[in-house]
């Protein structure tokens, strides 16, 4: 180890030894935030759009809180994402969230609600990042055949569970 050739060959493997695991995982943080989070976006905006659609064809379940509930388990037994039905003014008329069975017919306060209410036909994607939850959400108007609001569907995906999938992927 005393001589310059041995110094130098270490010189140049130490940082190699160091540096090649710090990028990988920063590789695969970059792809479990970054990518993931893309396709789980794109996901549930097609979700929530043909889950309007299929509503938009259900006139019952806008005008009967027991439709609604009934058209929700159906939606909740195929699908991960929760899905919560608001009416044409903004009241929850079900939801498959066991934190909105106390505000059953009341307003509710989301982002870009009324944007939604108003028929903006805009998927855009909420990201809801706070110290109790990370969740991604997608609210899509559902429109009669005469563009007139018969409400609003609203798709929320927990990025914790998200996480957890990836964490199987991985190993």
């Amino acid at each position: 180890m005393r001589s310059l050739r041995s110094r130098l060959i270490l010189s140049h493997i130490l940082p190699l030894l160091v540096v090649v695991p710090l990028v990988g995982v920063a590789l695969l943080y970059i792809v479990d935030t970054q990518v993931s989070l893309s396709n789980l976006v794109t996901e549930l905006q097609q979700q929530a759009a043909l889950t309007a659609q299929i509503a938009a064809d259900q006139p019952d379940v806008w005008r009967d809180a027991n439709q609604a509930r009934i058209f929700v388990s159906r939606y909740s037994t195929f699908h991960r994402a929760k899905v919560t039905l608001l009416d044409a003014q903004g009241n929850l008329l079900a939801s498959n969230d066991p934190n909105d069975a106390d505000q059953l017919g009341q307003p509710l306060d989301v982002p870009n609600l009324s944007d939604a209410l108003t028929g903006s036909n805009s998927t855009q994607p909420n990201l809801i990042l706070n110290t109790q939850t990370q969740v991604v959400e997608v609210l899509v108007p559902v429109m009669t055949a005469n563009r007139q609001v018969l409400g609003v569907v609203r798709l929320t995906n927990d990025l914790a569970n998200m996480s957890m999938r990836f964490e199987r992927l991985r190993t």
